[in-house]
């Protein structure tokens, strides 16, 4: 059975899906010392997936709501059903990220993510 978003060229269910549940792993895989000050979470919207460090306000002042720096974007292609990533810059504008190629396999983007040794995002 072919889903409307198959159709439609609309970033897959099952990877969407998917992306909670890599925040949600990587939030349990934080130091004790972390737990409570930084989490993760996606924002969707559109055909864009955007990774959010979320921290607790850091003065009383300026509100209740969490700090958001966005980390990673990763972006959908309708046309080549394929997923790419894009980088942030200081100025908080984001360009494609080229050392991660262009594919339809996001498991193999999350896990690049995961593994970025030369500290692109984590750095």
């Amino acid at each position: 059975m072919i889903s409307l978003a198959t159709v439609l060229g609309m970033p897959p269910e099952w990877d969407v899906a998917r992306l909670p549940r890599w925040a949600d792993t990587r939030n349990a895989d934080l130091p004790d010392r972390a737990r409570g000050q930084i989490r993760y979470e996606f924002d969707l919207e559109g055909d864009d997936a955007t990774l959010m460090e979320c921290r607790p306000p850091w003065r009383p002042a300026n509100g209740p709501d969490r700090t958001r720096l966005p980390i990673v974007r990763f972006h959908y292609s309708r046309t080549s059903r394929e997923w790419s990533t894009y980088r942030r810059d200081r100025n908080l504008d984001f360009h494609r990220h080229d050392p991660f190629p262009q594919t339809p396999d996001l498991d193999f983007l999350l896990a690049a993510l995961d593994g970025d040794h030369g500290r692109t995002f984590w750095g």
